[in-house]
């Protein structure tokens, strides 16, 4: 690790090392300060090689400006400032407000990164995209005549999942509505298995759009929980918000091109209903299920941790003598 200012690299001066809950999972937080003299400069040059060596894929490296004289940050521990991800290892922060074109776009990138890795959702839109180049006629599937009529389906499906999280992604983000976290993800578990459950029965995939709506108020919410860590500034919220909901429909729109045009090709196989729609779908079902008997675990360990704390404090505090 090393960093540039104005030409000169500063020693780096590590204070402790402890643990930073990142809401996407621990990291281990090195807090460190820079031995320089001169004036502090309008941009910090930082280069990371540290784990990227190819042995760990997932490895990646946060970084806060905890005080910055000049935008009038002091003691922050929110907004992280740049990700190091294997890839590139060089990054100019500038230690003047950001511009809002650079906050976008870095918020458009967080979006597209979090919807290719975030399997749950993946796995829904997929559920989603399986019955898509499908029609019912006399009460059977049978593969939508054109691309068009296909086409036409999936736009109508992804328009009201994408308005759908986009409310609650917003109410999240403006903290006007924030659930918790555990419980949003057990239930997009579960909003999986109600999706592939359509799939398997005879279903007008334009049937199911208030079902899609209703879903989607759920993966918004999960979105917000991704956003939330990486901190966002006030002064730049529209543009953080505008950016990761962009990045997302951009992740979106990329799977759909994939996916989309193979099982257009494949819809008229007489395998298709029972090898790729329903197979498919129980196959998303038994993962979900698996998703959902984890998370509601912890959310139930969750609740008896809180539990014991809160009968603890009850005990202190009608104790004739405090104990605690």
């Amino acid at each position: 690790m090393s960093f540039d200012l104005n030409g000169a690299t500063p020693m780096i001066l590590f204070d402790e090392v402890t643990r930073f809950d990142g809401g996407i999972g621990t990291f281990m937080q090195l807090n460190f300060t820079l031995d320089y003299k001169g004036a502090v400069p309008d941009q910090i040059a930082m280069t990371y090689d540290s784990q990227f060596d190819g042995s760990l894929e997932n490895h990646r490296a946060m970084v806060l400006l905890r005080s910055n004289v000049k935008t009038g940050l002091e003691n922050n521990e929110a907004h992280i400032s740049h990700i190091f991800a294997p890839g590139p290892n060089q990054v100019t922060l500038s230690l003047t407000s950001p511009p809002a074109g650079q906050v976008f776009a870095l918020f458009v990138k967080h979006g597209l990164v979090h919807i290719l890795i975030g399997f749950d959702h993946v796995a829904f839109l997929l559920a989603l995209l399986l019955p898509s180049v499908l029609v019912v006629q006399a009460g059977r599937w049978a593969p939508a005549a054109t691309l068009g009529q296909a086409g036409w389906t999936i736009l109508k499906i992804a328009t009201v999942f994408t308005l759908a999280h986009s409310i609650t992604l917003s109410a999240a983000a403006l903290g006007i509505i924030v659930p918790p976290a555990q419980m949003i993800e057990a239930l997009i578990a579960l909003s999986i298995v109600a999706a592939a459950l359509v799939n398997i029965t005879l279903v007008r995939p334009t049937a199911t759009l208030p079902m899609v709506f209703a879903l989607g108020l759920l993966h918004g919410f999960g979105f917000s929980y991704v956003m939330e860590p990486l901190g966002i500034a006030r002064a730049t919220l529209l543009h953080s918000l505008l950016g990761f909901n962009i990045g997302v429909e951009l992740g979106q729109i990329a799977i759909i091109a994939v996916v989309f045009p193979l099982l257009f090709v494949l819809r008229r196989q007489g395998w298709y209903v029972a090898a790729v729609l329903k197979g498919g779908s129980v196959l998303l079902i038994l993962i979900a299920t698996w998703w959902f008997g984890e998370r509601a675990l912890g959310l139930v360990q969750s609740a008896m941790a809180a539990g014991k704390a809160w009968r603890s404090i009850r005990t202190c505090s009608n104790a004739p003598f405090p104990r605690c």
